[in-house]
């Protein structure tokens, strides 16, 4: 007879796993070092808008001075003083310090307002009032009549022929604010190009 075979043994259930206690001190670890890392957070974050406050009162202190010149012309036939004028404005809020200015005639470089006339006119002679432009610090014309006439002609013939030859002029002025922000503003044209900084032109540069 076949030997009896041995019932099989019942399978062991898995012990199961018990919870492992945290201590206390474990709790109040964790809860520091969360504490820790909130207060960090809150950190960057004022700091992030300390910052951007101090950013945006820099560019409303520079935006409370900030100085726009315009370089235009004035012409009169029939008024009581008729005549050929250049000026310059600040339509700015803040003064503009005037640091160079340059100006050409067919692309010739000026020096003086007399080489211009003797370019432009047979004798080259005029009587004329000169306004000098150069180093100026021109206010802010809100509420207040500030324009600069940098030269004025009077006599009808001559200031015609300012007038017709305007397009061959050309004039730029480079100026800064209190800041030192600056921007060279152009004849004729409203608007201006920021730069860096005013650099002297040279032997170029326009004496008045």
């Amino acid at each position: 007879m076949d030997a009896e075979t041995p019932p099989a043994e019942p399978e062991a259930e898995p012990e199961e796993k018990k919870p492992v206690a945290v201590s206390e001190s474990t709790r109040r670890s964790q809860r520091a070092q969360l504490g820790s890392i909130i207060a960090v957070v809150l950190s960057v974050i004022a700091l992030g808008l300390n910052l951007y406050q101090t950013r945006l009162l820099q560019v409303q202190a520079r935006a409370s001075v900030w100085p726009h010149l315009a370089i235009g012309f004035s012409y009169h036939t029939l008024e009581e003083k008729p005549g050929f004028t250049v000026t310059v404005d600040n339509n700015g809020v803040g003064p503009a310090i005037v640091k160079s200015v340059r100006v050409t005639f067919d692309g010739q470089p000026l020096r003086t307002w007399p080489e211009l006339f003797g370019k432009l006119l047979e004798h080259g002679t005029v009587s004329s009032a000169i306004v000098g432009i150069a180093g100026e610090v021109i206010p802010a014309s809100t509420n207040r009549e500030t324009r600069i006439q940098a030269i004025f002609v009077g006599e009808p013939d001559y200031a015609r022929k300012l007038f017709e030859a305007r397009d061959r002029l050309k004039i730029d002025i480079c100026y800064c604010s209190v800041y030192d922000d600056c921007w060279v503003a152009h004849w004729l044209t409203r608007d201006v190009d920021s730069v860096g900084s005013c650099a002297s032109a040279g032997d170029a540069e326009f004496l008045n």
